[in-house]
């Protein structure tokens, strides 16, 4: 007897949270990474992941999850996504609680239809857009027809100690272009992120996941059931348009990453290897290895000038101001019309510290 595969209808979920900390001065509290134009005149990065899945699904089914104040930014540089599908989370719980608030949403709207989600991200650089969709397809049928949850998996191209690491059994899943997942690795240190990368079999953690709504339920009801609990909550309170409920209800969750309080717990996982190019673009830093370099590792964008100096990078977004640097090495000069930031290229981190600096002294300049 021939059974007929389920049929599932597939949507497209991109986180675009974030408190626009990391690329201080450009990035603010209304202004964070996804929309900010990081290389000269590309559209933005919003724009950009918008446009990778256009190819894969339609606007209607092509859903973005922010937080109430972005909203409006937002839907102004995606027009054509509708207004609907910009859906705010009341509050800020990690993106475990999120994505628990977008299935609660999607179940609210489409009742018990079979549904696949693929989960990706709004700032991260991504090519070429042909691979990237191929990898979302492959990831979407393993989460379809093979059940559990499906991840993709960037092959290193350096022993990066800031990322999170998968390792993977090296057998490939039958009749598919993905391997099962072994076990979650946190950030290592050098010397275990050389080790990584040596071995073959540790990918780099997208941080994109691929589920169906019923999988996602069940698993995190049995491994997180607080969190299933509330996602039970919410699904009638969001049919009824009851905001007020729907944010007393999320109150109640844990702030907790998905990856603690689904991933490391789920009962299978499936890792879709990586064919495109990937980059999360974390900091400052990252910025400066996609951009022309002199003899000297100085880079630079927009009006600016560099003398005697070494391995520094200008990112000058004003047009009123001239950066000019002389016998400097190592450093990071970013400059806007209203602020400008100096910081050792080794503690491009350290952005966030100086982010907290000024909430601490209630700068408008967040």
């Amino acid at each position: 007897m021939n059974l007929q595969k389920q049929t599932y209808k597939r949507i497209a979920v991109v986180m675009a949270g974030g408190s626009g900390e990391r690329f201080w001065p450009m990035s603010r509290w209304n202004r964070p990474k996804q929309l900010l134009k990081l290389f000269a005149d590309e559209a933005t990065m919003m724009e950009q992941a918008i446009q990778r899945l256009r190819g894969e699904f339609l606007p209607e089914d092509i859903y973005v999850i922010t937080a109430e104040h972005l909203k409006g930014p937002i839907q102004d540089v995606i027009p054509d996504i509708p207004a609907a599908n910009v859906v705010a989370e009341p509050m800020k719980r990690n993106t475990a609680g999120c994505l628990t608030y977008m299935v609660a949403t999607l179940r609210a709207r489409y009742g018990d239809a079979s549904i696949s989600m693929a989960v990706v991200t709004a700032d991260h650089l991504i090519g070429p857009e042909s691979a990237f969709q191929a990898d979302v397809r492959a990831a979407l049928v393993l989460a379809e027809n093979h059940g559990g949850i499906a991840i993709i998996g960037i092959p290193p191209s350096r022993a990066e100690t800031g990322y999170g690491y998968v390792e993977i059994e090296p057998s490939a899943i039958e009749g598919s272009v993905a391997f099962p997942a072994k076990q979650f690795h946190e950030k290592p240190n050098q010397e275990l992120a050389d080790e990584y990368v040596a071995n073959g079999n540790f990918l780099w953690n997208s941080g994109m996941f691929f589920w169906t709504l019923d999988t996602f339920t069940d698993e995190l009801t049995r491994v997180t059931p607080a969190h299933g609990e509330v996602l039970q909550k919410l699904i009638p309170q969001l049919s009824a348009d009851d905001a007020a409920g729907a944010a007393r209800t999320f109150s109640e969750l844990s702030d907790i990453s998905i990856d603690y309080a689904l991933l490391e717990k789920a009962s299978k996982i499936s890792v879709v290897k990586a064919t495109f190019t990937w980059d999360d673009l974390g900091s400052w830093d990252a910025i400066g290895r996609f951009l022309a370099t002199d003899a000297s590792g100085n880079a630079t964008s927009g009006d600016s000038v560099v003398i005697s100096s070494e391995n520094t990078m200008i990112h000058n977004a004003s047009e009123n101001l001239t950066v000019a640097v002389s016998h400097v090495s190592n450093l990071l000069v970013i400059a806007t019309d209203d602020a400008v930031l100096v910081v050792d290229r080794d503690h491009a981190q350290s952005v966030k510290q100086v982010v907290n600096e000024l909430k601490a002294r209630n700068s408008p300049k967040i």
